[in-house]
């Protein structure tokens, strides 16, 4: 049996490497092709290695299997040219949240023609915040080339993934989890290709929101509002967390010790942001809502019948409409959470992301990485089918028209939500710690 383990993990690790150093995103019937062997893999590893091989191997590994994408360059995501102009802009004291780049001067610094063709948000401000400029402004200070600099960030992303994987780890051994589902996220392939490939950020958000969350949960309240407050440094969305983190709290005592550093980090971080660098960002926060979709299951439906309605697409109207109905929801789940107070945050934190992308306008494939970290404090797996399925969406970049089949929407979605109404079901009845379908 240990040498069926050794298999599978060379298969998992052969996968990978398929993926970072073969064609690139275009090809997407050899990316999803090694992508479901290396899924397949994963699972059968979780299900069977920890009974043959130690645990210092599978952290090894999944080391390996980040590092080893870390120097090929990014395949499914072209944001690595906004990353690094970004940062070359900072190099030459220039602000990210004021140049426009199409009217920055030529010439200004070296790669700038390629980075702006290549770029796929030429005609907005950057909306990154300071976590990630800070990234970026390292990796062209050190990087020598574009390439050099998409290597840092991803070593950067790596050591924050790892940092993440010793949390779990300790905080599973705090709260006495059985620390195999861990295998869940060390060895998904969503997670190494999606952080150590393709060089997003979830991972850095993720790991600050679980480390807010367990020191909440302790009544370490300074601690979980630093946290939290560099999560949403990280990316935007951990806001939505707030209701449940208020919640939580409880007294009007506790929401004082962490709403007073969160509250006054976040004054300080806008003060230094500057008035017309926070409206030039915000304006193109709203123009990703209000012109972008992608990936999207319910709004998508929504879309299709304001189509029939109004003959066009109405993204300004149903966009703003979703925005609120979502925050309803969440506010909902708050509520619950109120009457239900001996269930887990984790599992409310959950639900409360998987409503937000259940009606966001744009899905991409490692928005669903908190999901995945949020899941293992949890007995609920349809964030591990959705690691997989989310994968079709890249078969949108099969050309230049990027044009969404609806037939792959249909298959993602359906085989998602059927996933989880079983779940759903034998979690209701089932009175296992574990869940019996992963």
């Amino acid at each position: 049996m240990r040498l069926i383990i050794y298999i599978l993990a060379s298969v998992l690790l052969g996968s990978i490497i398929a993926i970072a150093f073969g064609p690139d995103r275009t090809e997407f019937m050899w990316h999803f092709g090694f992508y479901t062997l290396a899924f397949v893999s994963f699972l059968a590893l979780f299900r069977y290695a920890l009974s043959e091989v130690s645990w210092s191997f599978l952290f090894t590994l999944a080391i390996i299997l980040r590092l080893i994408c870390v120097f090929s360059f990014p395949k499914h995501s072209d944001d690595i040219y906004r990353f690094i102009w970004d940062g070359s802009l900072a190099l030459e004291n220039l602000n990210p949240y004021v140049a426009l780049p199409v009217s920055v001067d030529p010439n200004l610094f070296k790669d700038q023609e390629i980075l702006l063709e290549k770029m796929n948000s030429p005609r907005y401000y950057s909306v990154y915040p300071w976590v990630h400029q800070a990234v970026f402004y390292v990796s062209v200070l050190f990087g020598s080339s574009i390439y050099w600099s998409a290597v840092i960030i991803k070593l950067a992303l790596v050591l924050f993934d790892v940092l993440l994987m010793l949390a779990l780890l300790s905080l599973f051994e705090r709260l006495n989890i059985e620390r195999g589902r861990l295998l869940l996220y060390f060895l998904n392939p969503l997670i190494i290709i999606e952080i150590a490939l393709n060089a997003h950020f979830e991972g850095l958000a993720l790991l600050a929101i679980i480390l807010s969350l367990f020191w909440l949960i302790k009544k370490h309240f300074i601690k979980s509002s630093m946290l939290f407050f560099i999560s949403v440094c990280a990316k935007l969305n951990p806001l939505i967390l707030l209701p449940i983190i208020l919640i939580q709290l409880r007294s009007l005592k506790n929401i004082f010790q962490f709403m007073l550093p969160f509250a006054l980090m976040l004054s300080l971080y806008v003060f230094l942001l500057g008035k017309r660098s926070l409206i030039n960002m915000g304006e193109s926060i709203m123009l990703y809502f209000n012109r972008f979709e992608f990936n999207a299951s319910a709004y998508y439906i929504m879309r299709l019948v304001g189509e029939a309605w109004y003959g066009y697409n109405p993204i300004a109207i149903w966009g703003p409409i979703l925005t609120i109905f979502t925050a309803f929801l969440i506010l909902l789940i708050a509520y619950i959470y109120v009457k239900k107070k001996s269930s887990s945050i984790f599992n409310y934190a959950l639900f409360t992301y998987t409503v937000y992308l259940t009606f966001a306008q744009v899905v991409h494939p490692w928005y669903i990485i908190p999901l995945i970290g949020l899941s293992l404090f949890t007995r609920w797996r349809f964030t591990i089918i959705w690691s997989f399925v989310v994968f079709l969406s890249y078969y949108t970049y099969r050309d230049s028209y990027y044009i969404e089949p609806s037939f792959i929407l249909i298959i993602e979605y359906i085989f998602l939500w059927s996933f989880f109404v079983v779940e759903y079901q034998i979690m209701t009845f089932s009175k296992k710690s574990e869940n019996v379908l992963l």
